[in-house]
């Protein structure tokens, strides 16, 4: 028995749908696109067909021969169901390591400026770090942003980020199923070391015009969602856009203005019961504009920076059904990302003036891909697949032009490499109960002057005892073909992503973890405890004397490859997250980690702890329907202090100016040791409530929020300042500069 498992009003594919056979306790996973296709007794048997976020479907049949059922799901009238609890007598063929979330559960949760943000939700998980207060880039296991894949249908996304890092460039309106992997990586995702994150899109309503939008106080979204022709192809498209620019004038006197924008669309055609075809498109900005001018009697100045960034991605798609045991899908695709600063000058007058300068820096993908789903039986599915990217790196482009001194000047770098991976992984269910999934990926990338080549084994085991108690282990080895170098350390666009060449390595990690977990059915509880231990090399880092780069009055010829040092680390720890299902959902979650890194050109050869080492971390996510009509959120995040390179203390050292004989005194900050001063702890409480109402034809929902409820100063960074003190003398003390304090917000949004 075969066929795709989609949602009853909609007619969209739902992913990783469980279908169980009563019988013989056993079932399997549909995958990532809705197909699903089992080995079935000819006697009468019970199926059951089960979701996240929808009502099990219990199906009586007996089938004397190869059948092909749709199976159609309705939404659970349950809000708050988040949490698929699977009967422990019951095994399923698939991989445990990987945490689904659906937008509903994102949107219940609380959002700075009421913004809905995967990222958000996916910091609260354990093993997940945050960056400075608000930042969304992800730290995984000790990880940094650049070494976490983000897809979005198929396609890479290379910075993920609104308003700084923010938000994330992620429409929740727009999305329909997310999945992360923080250990266990399947063999077909390749590329990065830390984690996978997949974001698909949604297909839109095959059966009806639909929508929903909102409007907060940051921006306004909408989204619409219909069939083009009923039941056999259909539109989505979402937009969203932030209102700062148009209140910047009113605040700013016409000197400031940003704004940020993101379009989803995605067209799908059902050409056949065994053809189905896909073309996704996704683009988002965000611009900066400062302006400054003045005007005397006889001459006037005007200044302006224009500061942009975005991405721009589009996929076609296309799924084909061989037969009831074989699924493929093959993906074209195109991800660029781009980063823009212009400064400019002009001033008139008898000594007129002109100067412009302008720096560019992006990454573009062009690639294909196929993966083929092969169903053997209810035991054994084997994928193979494979993916080659054509990467295109400006590193930097920048001109220079003075028109006073005659002077244009133009620099420009450029690098290509090309990447294929190839992989083959089967999930095999050898006796009930105990569950591996072995694969392999071979990866070829050919860099100028250099061809590196490597084979990621990658090993999952689980067993379950039949009694909620499981255990489940995991080996991945990963492989990275893309360096992000920082100043910032918080994924900013100003960022530089830089490919790999014969002078730096790609990026290797090794990753071991063990996992126990235990249901309690009668009260909808899930406890588990992981452990991991994650080995890094080739990683890299600014050297000592590295120039920042690399903007500079005119065009330099100063290498990235001249000031990075390559290096290794490690981490380790242990997570423990507790789950309750029910009219009470959510989560606690605490983490207790180590991430030491290890250069021979830093810190005098010795280790040290990375910037994102944090000892401890807990985060609490809860929601409870009050009822129908309302439903109140709160998340509680704590952090201990991470490591930086602050100042830990100061000397004084005195100068003589010998043609004025002067003595002057300078204050010279002490470092100590790389990352050796740990800022304080962080906490911070967010909480919302939102009150439904439904109409005959729509639904309406207003928002109120908290964020950081009980207004904790949170630091943002650390800076020194000199204090006098009586008697005229001086001390240089290190202060903290908070970003957000308590911050209200609402958001009135409609569903139709």
């Amino acid at each position: 028995m075969s066929g795709f498992v989609k949602e009853l009003n909609s007619g969209e594919a739902i992913p990783f749908a469980s279908v169980m056979i009563d019988s013989a306790s056993t079932g399997v996973s549909a995958n990532a696109y809705g197909v699903y296709s089992l080995i079935v007794p000819r006697h009468p048997v019970v199926l059951r067909f089960s979701a996240l976020g929808y009502a099990t479907l219990t199906l009586h049949t007996a089938p004397r021969r190869d059948t092909v059922v749709q199976i159609l799901l309705t939404e659970s009238p349950t809000i708050l169901e988040a949490i698929d609890v699977v009967d422990d007598e019951q095994s399923i063929v698939g991989s445990e390591t990987a945490t689904r979330l659906n937008t509903s559960f994102i949107k219940r949760a609380p959002a700075l400026l009421g913004e809905k943000d995967v990222f958000k939700t996916i910091q609260l998980m354990p093993g997940v770090q945050f960056g400075t207060e608000g930042s969304s880039a992800l730290y995984v296991r000790g990880g940094m942003p650049d070494q976490n894949l983000i897809m979005l249908d198929d396609a890479p996304v290379y910075n993920a980020s609104h308003l700084f890092g923010f938000f994330s460039a992620f429409n929740a309106d727009a999305t329909t199923n997310v999945s992360f992997w923080k250990s266990g990586f399947p063999a077909q995702y390749g590329g990065r070391v830390s984690s996978i994150l997949d974001l698909k899109m949604k297909e839109g309503n095959k059966g009806r015009m639909a929508g929903d939008g909102g409007i907060g106080i940051l921006s306004a979204r909408m989204t619409l969602e219909g069939p083009i022709k009923s039941g056999k192809s259909s539109f989505l498209i979402s937009g969203r856009r932030s209102f700062l620019d148009l209140f910047a004038p009113l605040i700013t006197r016409n000197d400031m203005m940003y704004r940020l924008y993101d379009f989803n669309a995605k067209f799908n055609v059902e050409a056949n019961a065994r053809n189905k075809f896909y073309l996704s498109m996704y683009t988002g900005n965000d611009q900066l504009v400062l302006s400054e001018s003045e005007n005397l009697s006889s001459s006037s100045t005007a200044a302006k920076t224009d500061l942009d960034w975005g991405n721009f991605i589009t996929t076609i798609r296309w799924n084909h059904v061989f037969n009831q045991k074989v699924f493929a899908n093959t993906t074209v695709f195109s991800s660029q990302f781009k980063f823009h600063l212009s400064d400019e000058l002009n001033k008139s007058g008898p000594t007129p003036q002109y100067q412009f300068s302008k720096y560019e820096s992006g990454i573009r993908d062009y690639g294909i891909k196929s993966d083929v789903d092969y169903f053997i039986n209810t035991r054994h599915t084997v994928k193979i697949g494979y993916l080659f990217t054509y990467h295109l790196y400006s590193p930097k482009a920048f001109r220079y032009e003075d028109q006073f001194l005659k002077i244009k000047e133009n620099s420009f770098e450029r690098h290509k490499n090309y990447e294929l991976g190839l992989y083959v992984e089967e999930q095999w269910t050898p006796v009930e109960r105990f569950t591996l999934r072995l694969g392999a990926r071979y990866n070829v990338l050919v860099a100028p002057h250099k061809t590196y080549r490597a084979l990621e084994p990658r090993a999952e085991a689980s067993y379950h005892f039949g009694n909620g108690l499981s255990i489940l282990g995991s080996y991945t080895r990963a492989n990275q073909y893309v360096h992000l170098l920082s100043t910032t350390g918080i994924g900013l666009a100003t960022d530089l992503w830089v490919p790999v060449t014969q002078r730096v390595p790609p990026i290797q990690s090794d990753q071991a973890s063990l996992r126990v977990s235990k249901l309690f059915r009668d009260c909808g509880i899930n406890v588990s405890l992981e452990s991991y231990r994650k080995y890094l090399r080739n990683i890299l880092h600014y050297s000592t004397d590295a120039s920042f780069l690399v903007i500079s009055e005119a065009p330099t010829n100063i290498s990235w490859e001249d000031n990075v040092t390559v290096g290794k680390g490690k981490s380790f720890g242990s997570e423990l997250m507790v789950e309750k299902s029910g009219r009470l959902s959510g989560w606690v979650a605490y983490t207790l980690s180590w991430s030491i890194n290890h250069f021979n050109d830093l810190n005098n050869g010795k280790p040290f702890h990375a910037r994102q080492d944090s000892r401890h971390a807990i985060s609490t996510n809860a929601s409870y329907q009050l009822s129908r009509k309302i439903l109140l959120a709160l998340t509680w995040t704590y952090r201990s202090g991470f490591a930086i390179n602050a100042p830990q203390g100061y000397y004084f050292a005195n100068t003589t100016n010998f043609s004025q004989d002067i003595i002057n005194t300078s204050t010279l900050p002490y470092y100590g040791a790389l990352n050796s001063f740990r800022t304080e702890a962080y906490h911070r409480l967010d909480m919302s409530a939102q009150f439904h109402k439904k109409k005959r034809k729509y639904e309406r929902f207003c928002e109120v929020g908290l964020f950081n409820a009980y207004n904790r100063k949170n630091p943002f960074y650390y800076y020194l300042k000199t204090e006098y003190l009586d008697g005229g003398s001086k001390r240089v003390v290190l202060k903290k500069r908070a970003l957000f304090p308590i911050i209200p917000s609402l958001s009135y949004n409609i569903i139709f």
